[in-house]
Protein backbone atom coordinates (compact mmCIF):
# COMPACT_ATOMS: atom_id res chain seq x y z
CA UNK A 1 0.00 0.00 0.00
CA UNK A 2 1.22 3.20 -1.15
CA UNK A 3 2.02 5.55 1.77
CA UNK A 4 -0.12 9.11 2.50
CA UNK A 5 1.63 11.62 1.28
CA UNK A 6 2.98 14.09 4.05
CA UNK A 7 1.93 17.69 4.16
CA UNK A 8 4.90 19.25 3.10
CA UNK A 9 5.45 17.05 -0.10
CA UNK A 10 4.90 19.31 -3.39
CA UNK A 11 1.90 18.41 -5.03
CA UNK A 12 3.17 19.99 -8.39
CA UNK A 13 6.77 19.75 -9.82
CA UNK A 14 9.03 21.76 -12.19
CA UNK A 15 7.98 21.66 -15.56
CA UNK A 16 4.31 20.46 -14.88
CA UNK A 17 2.21 21.90 -17.41
CA UNK A 18 -1.61 23.15 -15.87
CA UNK A 19 -4.89 23.63 -17.38
CA UNK A 20 -4.30 22.88 -21.18
CA UNK A 21 -0.84 24.24 -21.31
CA UNK A 22 -1.32 27.32 -19.89
CA UNK A 23 0.35 27.60 -16.47
CA UNK A 24 3.75 25.90 -16.30
CA UNK A 25 5.30 25.46 -12.79
CA UNK A 26 8.83 26.94 -11.90
CA UNK A 27 8.51 25.64 -8.46
CA UNK A 28 7.52 25.30 -4.47
CA UNK A 29 7.96 28.92 -2.80
CA UNK A 30 5.89 28.85 0.07
CA UNK A 31 4.38 26.57 2.72
CA UNK A 32 1.57 28.45 4.37
CA UNK A 33 -0.52 27.21 7.78
CA UNK A 34 -2.92 25.87 4.86
CA UNK A 35 -1.85 26.08 1.32
CA UNK A 36 1.18 25.59 -0.79
CA UNK A 37 2.26 28.54 -3.65
CA UNK A 38 4.22 27.46 -6.69
CA UNK A 39 6.21 29.88 -9.04
CA UNK A 40 4.62 29.31 -12.53
CA UNK A 41 4.85 30.72 -15.83
CA UNK A 42 1.61 31.91 -17.09
CA UNK A 43 1.14 31.97 -21.21
CA UNK A 44 -0.05 35.31 -22.40
CA UNK A 45 0.75 34.32 -26.27
CA UNK A 46 3.45 32.34 -28.49
CA UNK A 47 6.57 34.08 -26.66
CA UNK A 48 5.06 35.72 -23.75
CA UNK A 49 5.11 34.56 -20.37
CA UNK A 50 4.40 36.37 -16.99
CA UNK A 51 5.46 35.05 -13.57
CA UNK A 52 2.42 34.20 -11.19
CA UNK A 53 1.90 32.92 -8.10
CA UNK A 54 -0.24 29.35 -7.66
CA UNK A 55 -1.91 28.83 -4.25
CA UNK A 56 -2.96 25.24 -3.31
CA UNK A 57 -4.60 23.84 -0.60
CA UNK A 58 -2.41 21.70 1.44
CA UNK A 59 -3.33 21.74 4.79
CA UNK A 60 -0.37 20.49 7.55
CA UNK A 61 -2.01 16.79 7.67
CA UNK A 62 -3.65 14.39 5.32
CA UNK A 63 -6.80 14.49 6.70
CA UNK A 64 -9.31 14.31 4.53
CA UNK A 65 -11.40 16.33 6.50
CA UNK A 66 -8.58 19.02 6.94
CA UNK A 67 -8.23 19.49 2.98
CA UNK A 68 -11.71 19.88 2.45
CA UNK A 69 -11.82 22.80 5.34
CA UNK A 70 -8.83 24.77 3.71
CA UNK A 71 -10.51 24.19 0.37
CA UNK A 72 -13.42 25.51 1.65
CA UNK A 73 -10.87 28.41 2.81
CA UNK A 74 -9.28 28.52 -0.68
CA UNK A 75 -12.62 28.99 -2.17
CA UNK A 76 -13.47 31.93 0.24
CA UNK A 77 -10.21 34.07 -0.46
CA UNK A 78 -10.59 33.79 -4.12
CA UNK A 79 -14.32 35.31 -3.69
CA UNK A 80 -12.80 37.82 -1.23
CA UNK A 81 -9.80 38.32 -3.93
CA UNK A 82 -12.25 39.13 -6.60
CA UNK A 83 -14.75 41.38 -4.43
CA UNK A 84 -11.56 43.23 -2.74
CA UNK A 85 -9.70 46.28 -4.86
CA UNK A 86 -6.48 47.53 -3.07
CA UNK A 87 -3.17 47.87 -4.28
CA UNK A 88 -1.48 46.29 -0.96
CA UNK A 89 -3.19 42.79 -1.89
CA UNK A 90 -2.14 40.54 -4.95
CA UNK A 91 -4.14 40.43 -7.76
CA UNK A 92 -6.67 37.65 -8.63
CA UNK A 93 -5.92 36.09 -12.22
CA UNK A 94 -8.10 32.78 -12.12
CA UNK A 95 -9.34 29.79 -10.21
CA UNK A 96 -10.07 26.84 -11.35
CA UNK A 97 -9.62 22.83 -9.91
CA UNK A 98 -7.11 19.92 -11.61
CA UNK A 99 -5.35 17.18 -10.03
CA UNK A 100 -8.51 16.89 -7.68
CA UNK A 101 -7.21 20.19 -6.20
CA UNK A 102 -8.82 23.79 -6.25
CA UNK A 103 -5.88 26.58 -7.61
CA UNK A 104 -5.68 30.31 -7.43
CA UNK A 105 -3.24 31.97 -9.52
CA UNK A 106 -2.67 35.43 -8.05
CA UNK A 107 -0.23 37.98 -8.87
CA UNK A 108 2.94 37.35 -7.78
CA UNK A 109 4.18 40.10 -5.44
CA UNK A 110 8.42 40.22 -5.80
CA UNK A 111 10.04 40.55 -2.44
CA UNK A 112 10.68 39.30 0.83
CA UNK A 113 8.16 38.41 4.23
CA UNK A 114 8.29 41.05 6.73
CA UNK A 115 8.71 37.79 9.28
CA UNK A 116 12.15 36.79 7.04
CA UNK A 117 13.61 40.17 6.92
CA UNK A 118 12.78 40.51 11.07
CA UNK A 119 14.84 37.09 11.48
CA UNK A 120 17.50 38.03 9.17
CA UNK A 121 20.71 39.21 10.80
CA UNK A 122 21.98 40.37 7.62
CA UNK A 123 18.70 42.44 7.31
CA UNK A 124 18.67 46.32 7.66
CA UNK A 125 15.33 45.64 8.87
CA UNK A 126 16.33 43.75 12.15
CA UNK A 127 14.28 45.49 15.19
CA UNK A 128 13.90 47.42 17.25
CA UNK A 129 12.54 50.06 14.23
CA UNK A 130 13.46 53.89 14.99
CA UNK A 131 10.49 55.14 15.88
CA UNK A 132 9.75 56.96 12.39
CA UNK A 133 9.80 53.67 10.46
CA UNK A 134 7.76 52.07 13.22
CA UNK A 135 5.28 54.94 12.49
CA UNK A 136 5.56 54.56 8.75
CA UNK A 137 4.64 51.10 9.27
CA UNK A 138 1.72 52.04 11.25
CA UNK A 139 0.33 54.30 8.91
CA UNK A 140 0.61 52.02 5.58
CA UNK A 141 -1.03 49.52 7.61
CA UNK A 142 -3.47 51.08 9.53
CA UNK A 143 -4.31 52.70 6.15
CA UNK A 144 -5.26 49.53 4.46
CA UNK A 145 -7.15 48.10 7.27
CA UNK A 146 -9.17 51.09 7.30
CA UNK A 147 -10.02 51.12 3.40
CA UNK A 148 -10.67 47.22 4.10
CA UNK A 149 -13.22 47.70 6.73
CA UNK A 150 -14.85 50.18 5.16
CA UNK A 151 -15.04 48.72 1.85
CA UNK A 152 -13.63 51.96 0.56
CA UNK A 153 -13.61 52.25 -3.46
CA UNK A 154 -16.86 50.17 -4.10
CA UNK A 155 -15.00 47.05 -2.29
CA UNK A 156 -16.78 44.98 0.21
CA UNK A 157 -15.74 45.29 3.88
CA UNK A 158 -13.67 42.33 5.16
CA UNK A 159 -11.90 41.22 8.49
CA UNK A 160 -8.80 39.75 7.99
CA UNK A 161 -8.08 38.58 10.66
CA UNK A 162 -4.44 37.06 10.43
CA UNK A 163 -2.23 40.07 10.01
CA UNK A 164 1.34 38.93 10.86
CA UNK A 165 4.87 39.61 9.52
CA UNK A 166 4.68 36.28 7.81
CA UNK A 167 1.99 37.46 5.59
CA UNK A 168 3.29 40.74 4.58
CA UNK A 169 5.70 41.35 1.56
CA UNK A 170 8.02 44.01 1.66
CA UNK A 171 8.80 44.61 -2.05
CA UNK A 172 12.09 45.83 -3.70
CA UNK A 173 10.92 49.40 -3.48
CA UNK A 174 9.69 49.26 0.52
CA UNK A 175 5.50 48.76 -0.19
CA UNK A 176 4.01 46.69 2.36
CA UNK A 177 1.61 44.89 0.72
CA UNK A 178 -0.32 41.97 2.85
CA UNK A 179 -0.34 38.72 0.81
CA UNK A 180 -2.87 36.09 2.68
CA UNK A 181 -6.25 36.42 3.21
CA UNK A 182 -7.00 32.66 3.75
CA UNK A 183 -8.89 33.31 7.19
CA UNK A 184 -10.44 36.57 6.17
CA UNK A 185 -14.13 36.73 6.11
CA UNK A 186 -16.85 39.24 5.29
CA UNK A 187 -17.54 42.07 7.91
CA UNK A 188 -20.54 42.90 9.04
CA UNK A 189 -22.20 44.65 11.95
CA UNK A 190 -22.99 41.74 14.37
CA UNK A 191 -22.53 39.06 12.27
CA UNK A 192 -20.30 36.24 13.92
CA UNK A 193 -17.29 34.59 11.89
CA UNK A 194 -18.09 31.93 10.02
CA UNK A 195 -17.84 28.29 11.53
CA UNK A 196 -15.19 27.31 9.72
CA UNK A 197 -12.65 29.81 10.66
CA UNK A 198 -13.35 29.98 13.90
CA UNK A 199 -10.67 28.86 15.96
CA UNK A 200 -7.49 29.59 13.31
CA UNK A 201 -5.50 31.95 14.23
CA UNK A 202 -1.47 32.96 14.30
CA UNK A 203 -0.79 32.76 18.50
CA UNK A 204 0.81 35.91 20.15
CA UNK A 205 -0.99 38.20 17.18
CA UNK A 206 -4.70 36.77 17.33
CA UNK A 207 -6.71 38.40 20.35
CA UNK A 208 -8.15 36.70 22.86
CA UNK A 209 -12.14 37.08 21.45
CA UNK A 210 -10.09 35.48 17.95
CA UNK A 211 -8.40 32.86 20.43
CA UNK A 212 -11.69 31.82 21.89
CA UNK A 213 -13.13 30.66 18.86
CA UNK A 214 -16.89 32.43 19.68
CA UNK A 215 -17.50 34.36 16.27
CA UNK A 216 -17.49 37.87 18.15
CA UNK A 217 -14.93 39.04 16.24
CA UNK A 218 -14.89 42.97 14.48
CA UNK A 219 -12.86 45.62 13.21
CA UNK A 220 -10.63 45.48 16.65
CA UNK A 221 -9.60 41.95 16.27
CA UNK A 222 -7.55 43.69 13.48
CA UNK A 223 -6.23 46.55 15.54
CA UNK A 224 -5.29 44.01 17.96
CA UNK A 225 -3.25 42.09 15.16
CA UNK A 226 -1.94 45.76 13.91
CA UNK A 227 -0.48 46.19 17.69
CA UNK A 228 1.49 42.93 17.82
CA UNK A 229 3.11 43.58 14.64
CA UNK A 230 3.94 47.17 15.47
CA UNK A 231 5.22 46.05 19.15
CA UNK A 232 7.20 43.45 17.87
CA UNK A 233 9.10 46.19 15.12
CA UNK A 234 8.95 48.76 18.31
CA UNK A 235 11.19 46.22 21.01
CA UNK A 236 12.53 42.97 19.01
CA UNK A 237 10.00 40.60 21.03
CA UNK A 238 8.54 38.29 19.03
CA UNK A 239 4.45 37.58 20.36
CA UNK A 240 4.16 34.16 18.15
CA UNK A 241 7.50 33.07 19.80
CA UNK A 242 7.53 33.94 23.28
CA UNK A 243 3.81 34.87 24.17
CA UNK A 244 2.45 37.62 26.54
CA UNK A 245 -0.40 38.34 27.98
CA UNK A 246 -0.80 41.25 28.37
CA UNK A 247 1.86 42.51 26.83
CA UNK A 248 5.36 44.12 28.84
CA UNK A 249 5.56 47.86 28.57
CA UNK A 250 7.04 48.68 25.48
CA UNK A 251 9.58 50.99 27.05
CA UNK A 252 10.68 48.35 29.32
CA UNK A 253 11.93 46.65 26.36
CA UNK A 254 13.41 49.76 24.67
CA UNK A 255 14.16 52.76 25.99
CA UNK A 256 13.86 54.29 22.75
CA UNK A 257 10.15 53.89 22.07
CA UNK A 258 8.52 57.36 23.66
CA UNK A 259 5.94 57.55 25.84
CA UNK A 260 3.31 58.17 23.01
CA UNK A 261 3.78 55.01 21.34
CA UNK A 262 4.17 52.77 24.03
CA UNK A 263 0.41 54.64 24.99
CA UNK A 264 -0.92 53.55 21.20
CA UNK A 265 0.83 50.09 21.57
CA UNK A 266 -1.13 49.65 24.83
CA UNK A 267 -4.15 51.23 23.66
CA UNK A 268 -3.59 48.72 20.88
CA UNK A 269 -3.01 45.35 22.98
CA UNK A 270 -5.78 46.24 25.05
CA UNK A 271 -7.35 42.55 26.40
CA UNK A 272 -10.90 43.96 26.17
CA UNK A 273 -12.07 45.11 22.51
CA UNK A 274 -14.46 47.63 24.27
CA UNK A 275 -10.74 49.05 25.32
CA UNK A 276 -9.11 49.75 22.23
CA UNK A 277 -9.50 52.26 19.14
CA UNK A 278 -13.08 51.71 17.66
CA UNK A 279 -11.90 52.03 14.09
CA UNK A 280 -8.52 51.99 12.29
CA UNK A 281 -9.32 55.04 10.72
CA UNK A 282 -9.21 56.52 14.28
CA UNK A 283 -5.49 55.05 14.84
CA UNK A 284 -4.52 56.71 11.47
CA UNK A 285 -5.56 60.34 12.67
CA UNK A 286 -3.57 59.63 15.67
CA UNK A 287 -0.67 58.41 13.21
CA UNK A 288 -1.13 61.02 10.76
CA UNK A 289 -0.93 63.70 13.33
CA UNK A 290 2.28 62.37 14.50
CA UNK A 291 5.01 65.00 13.53
CA UNK A 292 8.34 64.40 12.92
CA UNK A 293 10.30 64.56 16.29
CA UNK A 294 7.04 64.39 18.51
CA UNK A 295 7.15 62.66 21.53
Amino acid sequence: MAAAPRAHDPEYHPGQWLRWGRYRVRGLHAFGGNSAVYTVDQRLGWRRRELVALKVARPRTPDPVALVEAEIRLAREAVLLRLVSHWRLPRPIAAFREHGRANLVLEFVHGQTLESLLRDPRSGLRPPWPEGQVLALGRALAGLLDDLHTGTGGSVPILVRDLKPGNLIVTPRGDVRLVDLGIACRLSDGALVPANVRGHMTPGYAPPEQCRGEGAEDARTDLYALGAVLYRVATGWDPAHDGWTPPRPARALNRAVSPRLETLLADLLRHSPADRPPTAHDVLRRLEVWGPGAR
